[in-house]
């Protein structure tokens, strides 16, 4: 249900740009509480790989939806909405500002304009492309989309197996592109009144932050945190051990790749 005269604050950005930084900054600063809009900060046990913010760096600002799910259930855009709106209300009628930082665009997008409405799948479109997918590539299924939805092959990665996948489902079952159909859902009215803030850096120095923050996490233990969730019976097929990072070491603790190898693949 639309909540317009409800103010939010958003703050979005690409990896290791800043975000969480100036979140806490401003929490401090205001009368304020953070809502996190990140895909996989929501699993408990994952700290160093989704570089969830620590206690320490947490003390004395209210940082909601982070550590509450476990790895091996599914969470989705729809419960994120369904729990961010029930604290956004909260965090209002306490009288504080209401912070959304994300991790996750399509998260942000959704609670900004609601949830896209995405065609039903279709087993047997899906089954061809699969067979496409294991005769010539991940990149030949890239190339039939940069053909049919260049915008959409320009905002997905070309190693993004289940988005690719999934566009061209889309055009092969409606005939239209996922694009299209997007922009069109965007068009919906806002479902709050909020203020944007887009935090950006040079290509060169994104890029610098994020081996960094990757050599970081190596250093913190991030190889001893998935050990940790192998043996506590979470395994490849977990949907939180396939998140990027993980599903890395995961293959590296199964003999697939040496820590080197690892490491410049996670980069």
């Amino acid at each position: 249900m639309s909540q317009p005269t409800k103010k939010i604050f958003v703050i979005a950005g690409p990896t290791a740009v800043g975000k969480t930084e100036l979140a806490l900054r401003l929490a401090r600063r205001h009368p304020a509480e953070i809502i996190s809009a990140d895909s996989m900060q929501v699993y408990k046990y994952l700290n160093i790989g989704t570089d969830k913010p620590t206690p320490e760096k947490l003390q004395g600002v209210p940082y909601h939806l982070i550590d509450f799910v476990d790895p091996a259930e599914q969470f989705n855009v729809a419960e994120f909405i369904r729990l961010a709106d029930k604290k956004i209300a909260e965090i209002t009628q306490r009288g504080k500002f209401v912070l959304v930082v994300g991790g996750t665009g399509m998260y942000i997008k959704a609670l900004l304009y609601g949830i896209f409405e995405e065609p039903s799948k279709d087993p047997d479109v899906r089954r061809e492309l699969l067979s496409i997918l294991d005769k010539e590539g991940l990149a030949s299924l890239y190339t039939k989309l940069q053909k049919i939805d260049p915008e959409s092959a320009r905002r997905i990665h070309p190693s993004d197996r289940l988005r690719i996948l999934r566009a061209l489902e889309v055009f092969y079952v409606t005939g239209k592109k996922i694009s299209s159909l997007q922009h069109h859902s965007r068009a919906n009215s806002p479902r709050y009144k909020f203020h944007l803030i887009v935090l950006n850096r040079e290509r060169s120095e994104l890029y610098k932050r994020i081996d960094q923050r990757v050599d970081k996490m190596i250093n913190a233990g991030l190889v001893e945190e998935v050990k940790n969730l192998l043996n506590k019976g979470y395994n490849e097929d977990t949907p939180a051990l396939k998140a990027l990072g993980y599903r890395h070491v995961v293959a590296y603790l199964r003999g697939k790749t040496s820590l080197e190898e690892t490491i410049q693949l996670i980069k």
